[in-house]
């Protein structure tokens, strides 16, 4: 599935609030625009952290020259849980604020996995390609953090 030219204050592809488990997998996002947070996708208050089994899981997809103020790609905070799992790529995106890629506040966990690469971002003050800011578990795993500003 594809997701491009969309616009929303708030993920003008996917907004994940208070989901469960979620699986994108195979997707593209591309030139999606949000005036706030999360230029592509947006996670808040996921119900995952209230029942401990349930994650974000991000396979095999690419976002690429997406922008908000906050996580130019990805947006996640309260609790939101992400498994970025091979072959996701997070290129060229932008927050003109911070999370020039990926942008963290409060999540459970944010786990970049073998192979994934977040290269050419840009935030405007903190974190180029990622921002992870009070998590309470982050985890790199063999992916590439190249070029980002």
């Amino acid at each position: 599935m594809t997701f491009t030219g969309n616009s929303a204050a708030y993920a003008p592809a996917i907004d994940l609030t208070a989901c469960t488990s979620v699986l994108i997998w195979g997707c593209t996002f591309t030139g999606n625009v949000a005036t706030e947070f999360g230029g592509a996708v947006y996670s808040r208050l996921s119900l995952n952290t209230l029942t401990f089994d349930g994650h974000t899981i991000i396979g095999n997809s690419t976002f690429h020259a997406n922008q908000a103020q906050v996580g130019g790609a990805v947006y996640g905070a309260l609790y939101s849980r992400f498994n970025v799992t091979a072959g996701t790529r997070f290129t060229n995106n932008t927050a003109t604020i911070t999370g020039g890629a990926f942008y963290c506040d409060s999540c459970d966990l944010l786990a970049l996995g073998q192979g994934t690469v977040v290269q050419g971002n840009y935030a405007g003050a903190d974190g180029g390609g990622l921002c992870v800011d009070k998590c309470a578990g982050f985890q790199l795993n063999g992916a590439h953090l190249l070029s980002n500003k």
